[in-house]
């Protein structure tokens, strides 16, 4: 086989680790699949995959001061990074809270309930585009903090507006793959030193 073939097997290789690992997926959205649970004793499951997961969001409004969700990761996976899309109000309140804590079912934050949360943070609407977890996890203004990245278990996460503010939102959780895209990526980077070395470049 022709080293310019050799190059284009691997390239297709490291393409697909590639696109295993950053694919992008909406996973809820709530004008599409309903209103996520705002009862912290049933948060709504969603399933995470490799990647990049997107959920989509209103809260706020009467009766719905904030929205829970609960997931669980596998050995090897992993959440390692929160990333706020957009937190928006409709009458300027634009700040409201986070937090994520162990377990199926969750909490409605307060002074009685802050030590059950690994971690919870006030959230502005300027962070829009920045990462959020480190703030979780290493600086939290609830709970003791946590290791990123935040590992195999079962969780609850909570967002929520402060004030009684209809607030959209935006939330994008990246992460890690599960073993056979690691190997796959691991495999095609290989593949490329190999390649690299037998036709001396």
């Amino acid at each position: 086989m022709k080293t310019g073939t050799h190059w284009a097997c691997a390239t297709f290789l490291l393409a697909i680790g590639l696109s295993g690992v950053a694919g992008a997926t909406t996973v809820w959205d709530e004008s599409v699949d309903g209103d996520l649970s705002t009862d912290p004793n049933a948060p709504t499951p969603v399933q995470f995959q490799a990647g990049s997961n997107i959920i989509t969001g209103t809260m706020g409004g009467p009766g719905n001061v904030g929205d829970y969700i609960t997931f669980t990761f596998g050995p090897g996976q992993g959440l390692t990074g929160l990333v706020l899309l957009e937190f928006a109000s409709q009458m300027g309140d634009e700040r409201g809270f986070h937090g994520i804590n162990e377990g199926p079912t969750s909490f409605i934050p307060s002074p009685a309930t802050q030590d059950n949360f690994l971690g919870g943070n006030h959230l502005n609407a300027f962070e829009a585009g920045t990462d959020v977890l480190p703030g979780l996890a290493t600086t939290p203004l609830v709970g003791a903090g946590f290791a990123i990245p935040l590992g195999e278990g079962t969780y609850s996460y909570l967002i929520q507006q402060t004030a009684s503010d209809p607030t959209s939102y935006s939330l994008e959780f990246q992460v890690v793959p599960v073993p056979a895209a690691v190997w796959l990526f691991g495999s095609a980077l290989g593949l490329l030193g190999w390649l690299r070395r037998v036709s001396g470049r």
